[in-house]
């Protein structure tokens, strides 16, 4: 009796939750069938802003960037051709004017078509530079009969152009714009054709991408700089053909040696910044292009150069190596970068013992400075520089035993 009252409760329990079941069972089956209970639709990619890369939305995207690739190619040569006819034809201000109002026209699309494509955006945004740098320049150069024809004032006006075009590309942290201004820049020194005026462009360069790299950390930016600078320098050394010159080797240039030393110092500031920065980092491989391309244009100097005082031009490469070294030892303690210069430095100083002094009393002070060395690398906890004074030591026996006459 009192087991089947015990079995009757739960038999019950077990009927309702049955009957709960068919209940919801019977609802979901009538909102199928009245459709409400339809799968809910999944939001279309094209109302989120994103666009399926397969079909006409590809071609359509594939489209945009050959057009406006094309354009950009093909648009300032025709604009430069016109300006050239009506240069022939006797308008000079009016061809100028024209590739002005092109350029600011292409500056207007430029601005306004950042929503829409990004690509014909920016591509004419370089074709609006390229243009009005074409245009100032031709105020002044590429003529014969200039609509401006006093030189101070076209260099003048085309320098500030392109330092306004570099500004404004700087400012809206367009790193490729900012690159074209700075070529167009190094190129409008260039144009110049005295020596005085490409050396403070580059040193005016070379301070504002340092500036930017101190700021907010431009580094590619930075490295591409140190190319063309180092390009400009190189173009200056060889005549100058930028400037309708003949290509030749130039044997004699007060302002070279400075020139180079100066820039190297300066993009070496960026360097004290960093802390813990290896050979293969960014801005490791930044010093490293900027020490050897330095090293590389003084040797070429002083290779050159039929009135250089070889000597003198590597004691004064030396102590800027060294102060440099030191610096960055004492501002950072890495080891990387202090030895880095050090070694670039004993490799002049040893160039300016061996040119300075000659066979064999060099090889005393070449000894001398292996010790040096080995001080310095001590200092500096290097090994580094210990395989540069084993280089180096080599060298001066391999000189000693060579020689004629002993000591």
């Amino acid at each position: 009796m009192s087991s089947s009252s015990r079995s009757l409760p739960a038999a019950t329990d077990l009927e309702g939750r049955i009957a709960r079941l068919e209940s919801r069972l019977e609802q979901l089956e009538s909102l199928f069938r009245d459709g409400v209970g339809s799968p809910v639709p999944l939001p279309s990619p094209i109302e989120d802003g994103v666009v399926p890369a397969e079909g006409p939305a590809l071609e359509v995207r594939m489209g945009e960037s050959g057009l406006a690739w094309v354009a950009g190619a093909v648009l300032p040569i025709g604009i430069a051709f016109l300006m050239s006819v009506l240069f022939s034809a006797g308008h000079p201000w009016f061809a100028c004017l024209t590739g002005f109002a092109a350029a600011t026209g292409l500056f207007a699309v430029s601005r306004l078509g950042r929503g829409s494509s990004r690509t014909i955006a920016r591509v004419m945004g370089v074709v609006a530079i390229l243009l009005a740098f074409y245009s100032t320049a031709r105020l002044h150069f590429f003529s014969e009969n200039p609509p401006i024809g006093h030189p101070i004032l076209g260099r003048l006006l085309l320098i500030g152009v392109v330092a306004a075009l570099a500004l404004a590309a700087a400012r809206n942290r367009a790193d490729g714009r900012t690159g074209l201004g700075i070529v167009l820049a190094l190129v409008a020194g260039l144009l110049s054709g005295v020596v005085a005026v490409p050396a403070a462009m580059i040193v005016a360069v070379a301070a504002s991408v340092v500036f930017l790299e101190l700021r907010r950390g431009s580094t590619a930016l930075t490295l591409w700089t140190i190319v063309f600078v180092q390009a400009a320098i190189a173009t200056v050394l060889a005549g100058n053909p930028v400037a309708a010159h003949r290509f030749e080797v130039v044997t004699h240039e007060p302002l070279a040696v400075p020139l180079v030393l100066v820039t190297l110092a300066l993009f070496f500031l960026p360097s004290l910044a960093k802390r813990g920065e290896g050979p293969f980092s960014g801005a490791g491989f930044l010093q490293c292009l900027n020490a050897t391309g330095a090293f590389f244009l003084v040797s070429v100097i002083a290779a050159a150069g039929s009135r250089v005082d070889v000597p003198r031009v590597f004691v004064l490469t030396t102590a800027v190596f060294l102060i440099l070294a030191i610096a960055q030892w004492k501002r950072t303690n890495s080891r990387f970068y202090p030895a880095l210069f050090a070694s670039f430095g004993f490799l002049a100083m040893s160039i300016a013992i061996y040119t300075g002094l000659g066979v064999p009393r060099a090889f005393l002070w070449l000894g001398l400075q292996s010790l040096l060395v080995v001080s310095l690398a001590l200092w500096f906890r290097s090994r580094l520089l210990v395989m540069a004074n084993v280089v180096i030591f080599v060298g001066v026996l391999v000189f000693y035993l060579g020689a004629r006459q002993p000591f």
